[in-house]
């Protein structure tokens, strides 16, 4: 199964790549940890929401260091929550999609960049609003827990206690993700 889907992924990205008429860019497959690279290789190392899927963010992005050329710039746009929200968020987040490992906080994400070679550090935050049932239609909830998700969220309505602000909209239930931005330069 893993092959096929390998194939049909890499059949998709060729088929979007010549519908743009991009020619200039190729598609390789590889483990985060270790990154497929030489170090130095990359001026923009990036990371789009991902790090909530990581079992070690800190390995991943000591990776994302090593590749990246010096004077060059990572990248990372990720789910961050308040410390006071992110179990609660998490609980959600895993019941919408098993392969949720954990959100972090800004003060895990500032520990982390401290912890790396990296300067010039700028954050920015906003959020992505999503509606809940369309959310649930493209996500891969187990069996039974996507009624689960229904009731923590009508119960979150006017309350946040998920950080993401579930509100009604008509009959709809809408939420927003919290998102960080992470841009950082490898140092010289």
């Amino acid at each position: 199964m893993g092959s096929i889907l390998k194939f049909v992924g890499e059949a998709i990205k060729k088929f979007l790549a010549q519908k743009r008429g991009l020619t200039n860019l190729f598609w390789q497959q590889g483990d985060i940890e270790p990154l497929p690279f030489a170090d130095n290789s990359f001026s923009i190392v990036l990371s789009r929401y991902a790090f909530h899927h990581f079992l070690n963010p800190g390995a991943v992005l000591s990776e994302m260091v090593r590749v990246c050329r010096p004077g060059g710039r990572i990248l990372i746009a990720d789910a961050s929550l308040l410390s006071e929200k992110v179990d609660a968020y998490n609980h959600f987040e895993k019941l919408r999609d098993p392969s949720h490992t954990r959100a972090l906080t800004l003060e895990e994400f500032q520990s982390l960049i401290a912890d790396h070679t990296l300067q010039n550090v700028h954050l920015a935050f906003y959020k992505v609003e999503m509606e809940l049932e369309r959310q649930l239609a493209a996500s891969f909830p187990n069996v039974g827990d996507d009624e689960k998700i229904r009731q923590l969220f009508r119960a979150d309505i006017g309350v946040d206690a998920l950080g993401v602000g579930a509100h009604l909209r008509g009959d709809e239930i809408h939420y927003a993700y919290p998102i960080i931005v992470v841009v950082a330069e490898k140092t010289s």
